[in-house]
């Protein structure tokens, strides 16, 4: 019992040492290298609009408003941060709701227009500011994102094997084990 109390003690203190170098050395080294993406991302976009002036305005402002605000919640962004927004409900002011309104409808010109020069130079600075804010979940969340790499990965690439040895074992069950046991109840 004693050992196996030191044991998990030793394992706390592993934890907690790794965890404390992580976050101190490790996470601060990817916080900047992802915001320096994303400052090389907003001068790409500044160069797209300089390149074409007949550029709307609109999309100019929505994208760049993005990256900002992508820059700025880079060492926020984490699955727990989600989770509690999607738990609380804040309230939502009506010009934040129209700002929302006007990213939507910018993100769909970059969508529909993905086949001309500056529709496509646009989409792939989306999909790259999309790209690196997901890299700021990754480092935010290292314990999570480790989980699911090697624990959830291969159990989801073995779910429709899981799924047929279940349904033959559920199917089995039912046209042997449930019969058996009720005529044993009956008797």
């Amino acid at each position: 019992m004693i050992i196996c109390l030191l044991i998990v003690f030793c394992a706390m203190v592993v934890w907690i040492i790794v965890d404390t170098i992580y976050t101190l050395i490790v996470c601060p080294y990817f916080h900047k290298k992802i915001k320096y993406r994303l400052f090389a991302l907003r001068d790409s976009l500044r160069t797209v609009r300089i390149e074409n002036p007949s550029m709307s305005d609109n999309v100019f402002r929505m994208m760049e408003l993005r990256i900002n605000g992508c820059i700025g919640l880079v060492q926020e962004a984490s699955f727990l941060r989600v989770v509690i927004a999607l738990c609380t409900d804040p309230p939502v002011s009506e010009k934040e709701k129209l700002s929302a309104i006007e990213m939507q409808k910018a993100v769909q010109w970059i969508k529909d227009n993905r086949e001309t020069e500056i529709g496509k130079q646009l989409f792939d600075i989306d999909r790259d500011i999309m790209h690196a804010f997901c890299s700021s979940f990754v480092c935010n969340s290292p314990f999570i994102t480790q989980c699911f790499r090697y624990v959830i990965r291969p159990v989801a690439a073995y779910l429709p094997k899981i799924a047929e040895r279940f349904r033959k074992t559920r199917d089995y069950f039912m046209q042997e084990t449930v019969p058996a046991i009720m005529v044993y109840v009956a008797r």
